[in-house]
């Protein structure tokens, strides 16, 4: 009898044991989904401790009310674990309707397994305590194969678009069960059915374990990608605006959200919360025009100030590099603004901006405009006199000859 025991489920126990320590241990969003499978789980166990039970009292030398009770539990737990199947399979969000409907036969085979403390249509036990089936007794097993062929035509329905690792598993959980079915019904093999419902959700649980696998694979892969594209991002930063801009940001366009990059002393003070707090490109341009740039130089910038006119400005021109004044220290300093579009892969567009502070090469290159003005305006000068003398000696050319023709 021990031995019986456990031989008949050692493998349907170990099965459930080492599921349960997957179910219980690894975190997974689709919370609904693992819901069913724990209750799945704790309708296997119930089967098996009935199972064995009724083995137990069918021992007695007299049927009991006892073992009715087993059998009709027994009977009726088994179409539902192939309707949770169906279930998972089908994705549905169940309303009370629809559950109702889905799970009619598997209600109708309640009533009929327990309807044995009344009639013998479906089972019974003689007076030796020997199991009679009836009419109807073969009703758990035709609920069951209506479920399996359920979940089969929806997964040819689904096989017929795509060939998937699930349909393949749906298809070998029917064979495994229809299988089990058959031996138990027609050849009296005890204790396969239970290993084979067993087995059978070990299997799906584990696709589904792939699928997720899969699924937190490819958000790594994406995260990487993006990772990588970050640091090319950088390195387009540093190409185009090289080392001389001691303030340099980037805007992801797509987000509009401004990013620091490098910041000199100054902005780090003023800018540096706003720049790290995912400000947008308007907001932390025109607080920078409005805030610190000369008056007189602030209209050409606020003009420029949404991030769609930016985005206008350089596509017309190819990109933005123009010089102003700043209050520095009650001082007025030359500072330069050069903003460019990198261009990314599959079209991507991102805008780099950056900032110096180039007082004295400015200073330098307005002195050295102004003296090369000046010289021109001497050349211009003395053209302008080397042509009044021409006009001078042409109008006293023009008088000479006008007297000698008099004489």
């Amino acid at each position: 009898m021990l031995i019986n025991i456990i031989s008949n489920n050692f493998a349907p126990i170990a099965g459930l044991l080492f599921l349960f320590i997957f179910l219980l241990s690894y975190k997974t969003e689709d919370k609904e989904k693992k819901d069913i499978f724990i209750l799945l789980c704790f309708l296997e166990i119930i089967e098996l401790v009935v199972y064995n039970a009724e083995l137990w009292i069918a021992t007695f030398e007299e049927p009991t009310k006892w073992r009715i009770l087993l059998s009709a539990v027994g009977y009726s737990i088994r179409p539902f674990l192939l309707l949770g199947i169906l279930q998972i399979f089908l994705r549905l969000k169940v309303t009370d309707k629809k559950f109702l409907l889905l799970a009619a036969p598997a209600f109708l085979n309640v009533i009929a397994a327990f309807s044995a403390f009344f009639t013998d249509i479906v089972y019974s036990y003689n007076a030796n305590n020997e199991f009679a089936r009836g009419p109807l007794g073969y009703i758990t097993h035709i609920v069951s194969l209506i479920y399996l062929l359920c979940t089969l035509l929806f997964s040819i329905f689904r096989g017929s678009k795509k060939q998937t690792l699930e349909n393949i598993v749906i298809w070998g959980i029917s064979l495994v069960v229809i299988v089990s079915i058959v031996l138990e019904s027609f050849f009296a093999v005890q204790g396969l059915g239970r290993t084979a419902f067993v087995l059978s959700t070990i299997a799906y649980y584990l696709y589904f374990q792939t699928l997720s696998y899969q699924q937190e694979l490819q958000k790594y892969m994406e995260q990487t990608i993006e990772s990588q594209r970050e640091h090319l991002r950088e390195m387009n930063i540093i190409g185009v605006l090289a080392n001389e801009y001691v303030t340099v940001c980037y805007v992801d366009i797509q987000k509009d959200i401004v990013t620091p990059y490098r910041m000199d002393p100054f902005i780090e003070e003023h800018y540096g919360e706003m720049l790290r707090s995912g400000v947008s490109f308007e907001q932390v341009f025109r607080a920078y025009v409005t805030q610190d740039i000369y008056e007189e130089d602030q209209e050409f910038f606020l003009n420029l100030a949404d991030l769609q006119e930016m985005l206008l400005y350089l596509r017309e021109n190819g990109s933005l590099s123009r010089k102003y004044r700043v209050w520095r220290n009650e001082t007025v300093l030359y500072c330069e603004m050069r903003v460019e579009l990198v261009r990314m892969e599959e079209g991507i567009e991102d805008m780099v901006f950056g900032f110096s502070n180039n007082d004295m090469r400015v200073r330098k290159e307005m002195v050295y405009q102004s003296t090369v003005q000046q010289e021109l305006d001497k050349v211009k000068a003395a053209k302008n006199s080397l042509s009044d003398i021409a006009e001078l000696a042409r109008k006293l050319q023009e008088s000479i000859e006008e007297n000698l023709a008099n004489l």
